[in-house]
C-alpha cells in the first residue's frame, strides 16, 4: 500500500472516530506523524477530523498537534476552529477555546480573514463575550473585512443582538455597504428580542422597500411582533403581504398567525387559520388553547384540547397548562384530575407551571385539601405557587392559614434575596 493509499485509509478510519478506540486512534496520528508533510488538501481533510475526534477534543492536544506541524496555514486553522465541537453546559470553555487558537494562529504569523473572524464572534455571541467581541469587531473593520464581506457584518450584528445592544446593531447595520437577508433579519429579530415591535415592524417594511424578499423565519419574527403590539390591523397588512407573494404558509408561519390573531383578540379568524392548515403540530394546538383561555373563551379550549384527544397527539407541558387554566375558571374539577393523572402516569414533575396551575386548579374548583397536597409536594416553588396557594385558602375562608402561607412567601422571598447578595 503507498502513502497515497494509506492516508485514505486513515482518512477512512478517522471518519469512523466514534466507534474507534483511543488506541486505533493514536496508531492513525503516529502514522501521520511519520508520513508527514502531507499534501496541503490532504491535511485540511485528516488533521480537523483527527481533532475534532471524541477522545481528542481538549486544547492541549490541540495545541501539541499544531505545534508538531512545519507550517500550518490558515486554512487548517480556520477547519480547527469551526470544528470544534461546542460545549453547551460550559460555552465559555468553548470559547476559550477559539481565543486560544485564535493566539497561536497569530503567534504563527497568520491573520484571521473573512472566516475566521465569523467563527470566533460566534463564539463570543454563544457566551454573551462583549469585550472580546469588540476586539474582533475593531480588526475587522482595520482589516477593510466590514467593507468587503456581508457574513462578517451579519455575525457582528448577531453579537450586538444577543448582547441587547441594539443600538450598535443598527450602527452596524447603517454602515454595512452590502445587506442580504440575514442583515435584515437579524435587525428586526435585536428590535423585536429588546421589546421594539414596532421598530422590528417599521425595519420589515424597510426592507420590503428594499426590494428584499422575507423568507418564513422574518415573517414569523414579524408576526409575533404584531402580536406583541396586539395590533390586529398590522397583523392583517402582514398576512396580505403573506397571500399576495405567493408566501407558503407552512407550519411556523401559520402557528404565528394563529397566534398572532388571538393575541390581538380575534378569534374567529385564528380558528380560520388554525382549520385550513395542512400541517400542524403541538405548537398549534397550545396556540388555539392558551390562546382561547387567554381570552377568557374557557370552554373553547376544552373544545379544542378535546379535538387534540381525538386525533391521538399527545399534549406538552404548556398544553397542560392551559387546560387547566381552563378547567380552573369553569370549576370542570373532573377533567383537571384526569390532567393530574396524565402528569403522574407520564413522570412528569409537578413543578414550575404545572405545580402552579394544579394548585391552582384544584383551588377554585372546592378542592382545597388536594391544592396542599400538590403544594406540599412542589420540589420548587416560586412566588406564583405561593400566591395560588393563598388566594386559594382566602377563597375558602381560611384566612388565617392564608396569612401563615403570606408570611412563608415573605421569609422565601427574603432567603433567595439573601442567596443573590
Amino acid at each position: 500500500m503507498n502513502s497515497q493509499e494509506l492516508w485514505v485509509h486513515a482518512y477512512s478510519r478517522l471518519r469512523s472516530c466514534k466507534s474507534i478506540s483511543i488506541t486505533q486512534l493514536k496508531q492513525t496520528h503516529t502514522f501521520l506523524i511519520k508520513t508527514r508533510p502531507l499534501p496541503l488538501p490532504t491535511q485540511h481533510l485528516i488533521y480537523p477530523k483527527l481533532i475534532s475526534s471524541p477522545h481528542h477534543n481538549n486544547l492541549t492536544y490541540i495545541l501539541s498537534f499544531l505545534n508538531h506541524l512545519d507550517k500550518p496555514d490558515l486554512c487548517l486553522y480556520n477547519a480547527i476552529i469551526q470544528g470544534l465541537p461546542s460545549n453547551p453546559t460550559n460555552k465559555t470553555s468553548s470559547l476559550l477555546q477559539v481565543l486560544e487558537l485564535l493566539r497561536h494562529m497569530l503567534l504563527n504569523g497568520l491573520l484571521p480573514d473573512h472566516y475566521t473572524v465569523p467563527s470566533v464572534l460566534k463564539a463570543c455571541a454563544q457566551c454573551h463575550a462583549l469585550r472580546e467581541g469588540q476586539q474582533i469587531h475593531t480588526y475587522a473593520i482595520k482589516s477593510g473585512l466590514v467593507l468587503s464581506n456581508v457574513y462578517v457584518n451579519n455575525t457582528i450584528m448577531r453579537l450586538y443582538a444577543v448582547c441587547g445592544f441594539i443600538n450598535y446593531v443598527r450602527k452596524v447595520f447603517d454602515e454595512s455597504p452590502q445587506r442580504d437577508l440575514v442583515s435584515w433579519t437579524t435587525l428586526i429579530q435585536g428590535y423585536v428580542k429588546m421589546g421594539l415591535a414596532r421598530e422590528g415592524v417599521e425595519a420589515f417594511f424597510d426592507m420590503c422597500d428594499a426590494k428584499m424578499r422575507p423568507d418564513e423565519m422574518t415573517l414569523v419574527i414579524v408576526l409575533s411582533a404584531c402580536s406583541k403590539l396586539g395590533d390586529l390591523s398590522l397583523g392583517r397588512k402582514i398576512r396580505r403581504y403573506i397571500d399576495d407573494n405567493g408566501v407558503y404558509p407552512d407550519v411556523f408561519i401559520g402557528n404565528a398567525l394563529v397566534n398572532m390573531y388571538l393575541e390581538c383578540g380575534d378569534a374567529e379568524l385564528a380558528r380560520g387559520v388554525f382549520d385550513g392548515m395542512p400541517v400542524r403540530n403541538v405548537v398549534s394546538w397550545n396556540s388555539m388553547i392558551s390562546g382561547l383561555a387567554h381570552q377568557g373563551k374557557y370552554k373553547e379550549a376544552l373544545d379544542v384540547f378535546q379535538e387534540m384527544q381525538r386525533i391521538g397527539l399527545e399534549p406538552d407541558d404548556v398544553t397542560l397548562v392551559g387546560v387547566l387554566n381552563s378547567c380552573a375558571n369553569l370549576g370542570v374539577l373532573e377533567l383537571g384530575k384526569w390532567v393530574h393523572a396524565y402528569v403522574d402516569r407520564n413522570q412528569i414533575e409537578a413543578d414550575g407551571y404545572i405545580g402552579n396551575a394544579l394548585v391552582d386548579m384544584y383551588a377554585k374548583c372546592g378542592s382545597i385539601d388536594q391544592a396542599f397536597r400538590v403544594f406540599q409536594g412542589m420540589k420548587r416553588r416560586d412566588v406564583y405557587s405561593y400566591t395560588a396557594m393563598i388566594v386559594g385558602l382566602a377563597m375558602h375562608g381560611e384566612v388565617e392559614v392564608a396569612w401563615i402561607y403570606f408570611l412563608r412567601c415573605l421569609e422565601w422571598a427574603f432567603n433567595l434575596m439573601r442567596l443573590h447578595l
